[in-house]
């Protein structure tokens, strides 16, 4: 069966009703689930909803992601664990990134939900690049991807099946409509270069995505070079 890599931002609070619909239907489907161990956001999310997916029985065709040896969610008897190492020199923000990359080779497809932007904890403006990351490397392998976003304080949803697709998708948030206060912490976020040149927020908070993106593409196009390569040699 389908491998199914769901990943999305960890500042999320709550999963949309659609994308809940489509976790049923992945389940229904009979599809492997990938999923990583955050206890905070997408990844905790999905995994309560696969917890009591069937009238309260855990869905069955799970396998958790982690880099710690015990996980940080509770994992289900019916549940598979794997622990991903990464590099040996890998710590911190490096070893998730070797996890979410471990179930991205797996995968067949993505289901992923992407919350863009947040302040962060030295008040600066901070992109969910995790989200992005994953997606990019799905794409560039031939793998679909189904993105929710949040958009004008809603849930959108996107079926990507190119790069082409996701940079459509960031390029929507040039003609955003910003809540007061969403615009209010993008400002306050955004940097003094930023404010001299009189951007908006909307602006400002395209521009960061975009920027994330492209960076992200380029090191994602860089890395798969690198690997054929040395698969050659």
């Amino acid at each position: 069966m389908p491998n199914v890599f769901i990943s999305g931002s960890r500042s999320l609070a709550r999963l949309p009703e659609e994308f809940c619909r489509s976790l049923s239907r992945i389940c229904e489907q009979g599809f492997n689930v990938l999923v990583g161990d955050s206890e905070r956001g997408v990844d905790a999310l999905a995994l309560d909803y696969l917890r009591t997916w069937d009238g309260g029985a855990p869905y069955p065709r799970v396998t958790v992601f982690s880099v710690r040896t015990r996980p940080r969610v509770k994992v289900e008897d019916a549940w598979g664990l794997e622990t991903v190492s990464g590099e040996p020199s890998a710590t911190g923000r490096a070893l998730q990134t070797a996890k979410d990359r471990a179930m991205g080779e797996r995968a067949d497809w993505g289901l992923a939900y992407f919350n863009p932007i947040e302040i962060n904890r030295f008040g600066n403006l901070q992109v969910s690049s995790g989200t992005l990351r994953n997606a990019v490397q799905l794409l560039l392998a031939g793998h679909p991807v189904k993105l929710f976003y949040t958009y004008e304080e809603s849930a959108r949803a996107a079926d990507l099946s190119t790069i082409e697709d996701l940079e459509a998708v960031v390029e929507r948030y040039q003609a955003e409509r910003l809540g007061e206060e969403e615009r209010a912490a993008v400002l306050a976020g955004a940097t003094a270069r930023d404010r001299a040149a009189g951007k908006d927020a909307a602006q400002v908070k395209f521009e960061k995505i975009a920027a994330k993106l492209q960076a992200l593409i380029r090191d994602e196009q860089k890395r798969r070079t690198v690997q054929a390569t040395l698969d050659l040699g």
